[in-house]
């Protein structure tokens, strides 16, 4: 139950946080029912006087996709509100269209995009002097080159940034767009708390962080013993102000576990740096649980695999009280299919040998998280269809509801847990490829 004062207080301080100018426009892409396309970009947009235009979703999901495009260009948004996997989803298709061109094109945006990420470092520290200025260059001439126009015809020519929510967005695209010179700033919240909590904002930003709290917000995050985490220390996020729900419609059982002494226990796991930005974690609920009780972030492993191999669309951790972890991934099939005509690939075993070595390409990349040896998955065990939300495996927000992926997968996970399906290198994945690849 939100109130009045819960949506006052977490729109005027999202007005303080990020300086939105009266007159900006913006495209609402994202669906109203959630808290953070509700709040941030109808109310937020009152208190600001920027005008709102909504992207025509008719025709349903797919029909909204398409309009995407199509909106953007017709509307000229000055920032836009954003999910990961719509970010993620850009980010491919920008990439996918660019290589499609080839050449000098092609080498002068890849060389643009390494150099930018150079440049910018974490977005808050600086980097060295002679990385700075070995890297100006190559970014200088594929920000007038190519970025230039690529942003123009993907985003219109008044695009700013955009802001990231729904859920944790990786660092990889967070680069990425800062190379590009469309930063996506990423906050964390939740429907209780009205429901912005922190964000990045264009001053003051660090990637791979969900940002600085609000202005009214207090914060602690607590240890599983009741004691209050010091810096770097990972806990639970509890919170109190004006923006904090009043409780839960009609259950007082679930109101008073999640509203303690006025402070709200979020269920969510993260640790404050030394810099003041929030770091979260995951969800506590969510944890991987091993064999022996001990617990860990499937997110941490998701996201290392990921910002090292661009053949994974989508991923999933998962362990529940088993001697291993394992891990199931859709595949960004234009990529694969693109790496196959490059390599010559023609047997689903020559493809699955480098599928193998790119799953575990995160161990030896320096930008990847580092994933504790014990919840490396011991097995990548493909999935032929992409999680949707036809069959609930993504909620509206396009964000992994993960207990409906075990649900619909059951199967494969209990089949990479025999002797069979033990190596990523298995006859379930072979015949997967075989059907994907048309590959013998």
């Amino acid at each position: 139950m939100l109130t009045h004062l819960n949506y006052w207080t977490n729109c005027h301080d999202a007005v303080k946080a990020i300086d939105i100018p009266p007159g900006w426009k913006s495209l609402i892409i994202l669906p109203v029912d959630h808290s953070f396309a509700h709040t941030a970009g109808l109310y937020t947009a009152l208190v600001c006087g920027i005008s709102l235009y909504f992207v025509d979703s008719r025709g349903g999901g797919i029909g909204t996709l398409r309009s995407i495009p199509i909106n953007l260009l017709e509307v000229q948004s000055d920032f836009l509100f954003t999910v990961p996997s719509l970010s993620g989803n850009l980010m491919k298709k920008i990439i996918a269209g660019v290589e499609e061109k080839g050449g000098i094109i092609e080498r002068v945006f890849k060389a643009g995009i390494a150099a930018g990420i150079s440049w910018n470092g974490n977005g808050f520290d600086r980097p060295a002097r002679d990385v700075r200025l070995k890297s100006f260059i190559p970014w200088f001439l594929a920000r007038l080159i190519v970025f230039k126009t690529i942003r123009k015809k993907v985003f219109g020519g008044s695009i700013k940034f955009c802001v990231g929510g729904g859920a944790l967005l990786d660092v990889k695209q967070q680069e990425f767009f800062a190379a590009l010179g469309v930063p996506v700033y990423q906050g964390y919240g939740l429907t209780e708390a009205a429901p912005v909590i922190s964000v990045n904002t264009p001053p003051r930003h660090k990637f791979g962080t969900s940002g600085i709290l609000m202005q009214s917000i207090e914060c602690r995050i607590m240890k599983p013993d009741g004691s209050e985490a010091q810096t770097g220390e990972t806990g639970e996020i509890v919170i109190r102000g004006g923006n904090v729900m009043k409780g839960y419609f009609h259950n007082p059982e679930a109101s008073a576990a999640a509203l303690r002494g006025g402070w709200l226990y979020t269920g969510d796991l993260a640790f404050m740096d030394k810099d003041g930005f929030l770091v979260v974690v995951g969800r506590e609920k969510a944890l991987l649980i091993a064999e022996d009780g001990e617990k860990y972030s499937p997110e941490d492993i998701e996201e290392a695999v990921t910002t090292s191999t661009d053949l994974i669309d989508q991923i999933m951790a998962y362990c529940d009280h088993c001697k291993s972890t394992i891990a199931l991934v859709t595949l960004d099939t234009a990529k694969v299919e693109r790496l196959v005509k490059e390599r010559g690939i023609t047997t689903a075993d020559d493809l699955l040998r480098l599928f193998k070595e790119e799953m575990y390409r995160f161990r030896n990349d320096p930008r990847a998280k580092k994933v504790q040896s014990a919840w490396v998955p011991s097995v990548f065990q493909i999935v032929p269809e992409p999680f949707n939300e036809k069959n609930g495996t993504v909620n509206s927000m396009m964000k992994l509801v993960r207990h409906k992926v075990v649900e619909a997968h059951r199967d494969l996970i209990e089949y990479a847990y025999t002797r069979e399906g033990s190596t990523t290198e298995n006859e379930r994945n072979r015949e997967t490829l075989k059907r994907l690849f048309s590959l013998s």
